[in-house]
């Protein structure tokens, strides 16, 4: 409604303005004046136009003289022939035929005079044109300035009328500015109002949600009172926690100590039979890490045997060190040892002493499985892994089967040794 009053204030100046008396009486002269300027504009082109036809004709007839011109003077050079003229060949005398001649030229003379009189009067009616029609000009443009003026005062007036039908505003204050600005005032008085209102309702919401956020609050205290407390407690049962992880670590450590402790009198026993080298007959172990514990073996000085021993002295520690722990072992139910190939890179030595080991396991009703590669061995484990009559014994040879897969070639049962043998022998 603002923009629309300026619009109408607008509009009303520029009507004002277009219908003041000083207006009027500057478009009526300037009217006037293109109406004479007009009829003495055509006036003067109408003088240039009968000039322009005067000329025409003058110039019609001036080529009329210059073709009887051309025609006397052939007819002069020609002369009479036989007292008949050479052009119409009619009977003449030559004074008849002179006197034509001269009436001729005198005809001639009068037709080519005006030619000259006519392109004077031209000039002088284009000269005399020249001013009227800069006069003319000028007044159309007057009258012009005044056509755009009133164009301009149309276009004002029907982009107030569309944008009160865009806004749909009430058109009876198109031409009426004072009476849309009294409505302005007490719509914005209305406004006011209602701002006034607005801000009220909301401070009420705003105490309103002030005492819930309030309400809320204290219950989120509480919640985080009884959440501080789960934390405390969670706390503290991470801290008992870590200390039970602590205490199962020591006593884990101290198991795998125990267990060792127990271990290393029959490690020493097994190393000593096996015999790996023939300078340190005795090895230790020692534990390092607290988190991950690292088993590590010493011989002599503190030495690593995985240092200084030989890729089959190193096997024979180690065979050591896992028979020690099998017979050890007072947490498992099983008695069955499982060996693959252990005699790789000993020597034949050590050999014959892990297979005494062996038997001696065997005698103690143990299950021995050992696969190795060398049927004299094979033989000697059969031999020296008793079987009795309730624990047979068997042996298995493997090799590539016909279709190139390995399968079992030979499967041997091996009996027991009969009851009195050696009596047998030594008696006879």
């Amino acid at each position: 409604m603002g923009e629309a009053l300026q619009l109408g204030r607008e509009v009303a100046s520029a009507q004002a303005a277009f219908n003041s008396p000083e207006a009027i009486a500057n478009r009526q002269a300037a009217s006037a004046t293109n109406e004479a300027a007009q009829r003495e504009h055509q006036s003067a082109q109408q003088a240039v136009s009968e000039a322009e036809q005067r000329l025409v004709r003058e110039e019609a007839m001036d080529a009329i003289a210059a073709s009887l011109s051309l025609l006397v003077e052939h007819g002069e050079r020609l002369g009479l022939h036989e007292d008949h003229c050479p052009l119409c060949a009619a009977h003449r005398t030559s004074d008849e035929f002179a006197a034509g001649l001269a009436a001729a030229r005198r005809r001639i003379a009068s037709l080519a005079s005006g030619v000259q009189a006519a392109r004077d009067a031209l000039a002088t009616a284009k000269d005399n044109a020249r001013q009227p029609s800069l006069a003319f000009q000028a007044a159309a443009a007057a009258v012009q300035i005044h056509v755009d003026e009133l164009r301009r005062l149309y276009d004002q007036e029907t982009a107030h009328v569309d944008f009160y039908n865009q806004w749909g505003l009430d058109h009876r204050f198109i031409y009426d500015p004072d009476g849309l600005e009294k409505v302005i005032s007490l719509e914005r008085d209305r406004l006011i109002n209602l701002e006034r209102a607005l801000l009220v309702l909301e401070a009420s919401q705003a105490v309103s949600r002030m005492s819930s956020i309030e309400s809320n609050i204290s219950a989120l205290r509480a919640e985080i009172e009884k959440l501080a407390q789960a934390v405390s407690q969670s706390q503290n049962a991470v801290t008992a926690a870590r200390e039970i992880e602590r205490s199962v670590k020591r006593v884990s450590a101290e198991i795998i100590d125990e267990r060792l402790a127990q271990i290393s009198p029959l490690l020493n026993e097994l190393y000593q039979r096996l015999r790996p080298h023939t300078d340190w007959r005795t090895i230790d172990y020692s534990i390092r890490g607290d988190v991950r514990r690292f088993l590590s073996l010493k011989v002599g000085d503190g030495l690593n045997p995985q240092f200084v021993f030989s890729s089959g002295q190193r096997r024979a520690a180690g065979l050591a060190f896992l028979l020690s722990v099998h017979l050890a072992r007072a947490w498992t139910p099983f008695r069955s040892l499982l060996l693959d190939d252990p005699v790789q890179h000993i020597d034949d030595f050590r050999a014959l002493h892990l297979v005494e080991v062996l038997a001696a396991l065997r005698l103690d009703g143990r299950q021995i499985i050992c696969a190795v590669e060398d049927p004299a061995l094979a033989d000697l484990l059969c031999r020296r892994l008793v079987s009795t009559s309730t624990e047979g014994g068997r042996r298995l040879d493997i090799d590539l089967g016909p279709v190139g897969t390995t399968s079992v070639v030979v499967a041997q049962e091996i009996h027991p040794m009969p009851v009195g043998v050696l009596r047998g022998v030594a008696t006879a």
